[in-house]
């Protein structure tokens, strides 16, 4: 049984910039940033083998987690456009003072 939200994940294609907008547009507080993320543990949680990824997770003001992920290899491909009702393709909503 669910009991709570632990996150929300996000792959981007500029760690940096995706980070530098939650922190500076949206208020979202780095919590923490793990750069090279490799090995066995983290190949069987992705599903693909010899990866390696950049993370940072940032925290919103009620405490909820955003995990923006970057692939530095095996990169996905972008897909254009993204429909709204194509499998796997989702939203999150966060509610904002003003934007």
């Amino acid at each position: 049984m669910a009991i709570a939200l632990r996150h929300i994940g996000i792959v981007v294609s500029n760690l940096d910039k995706a980070v530098g907008l939650y922190k500076d547009y949206l208020g979202c507080k780095l919590v923490g940033e793990f750069p090279g993320l490799s090995g066995e543990y983290q190949d069987k949680l992705v599903g693909i083998k010899n990866i390696v990824l950049d993370v940072a997770i940032l925290c919103t003001k009620d405490n909820n987690r955003i995990e923006l992920l970057e692939y530095k290899n095996h990169t996905g491909k972008k897909r254009k456009p993204v429909l709204s009702n194509d499998i796997g393709a989702s939203h999150f909503s966060l509610t904002v003072k003003d934007i």
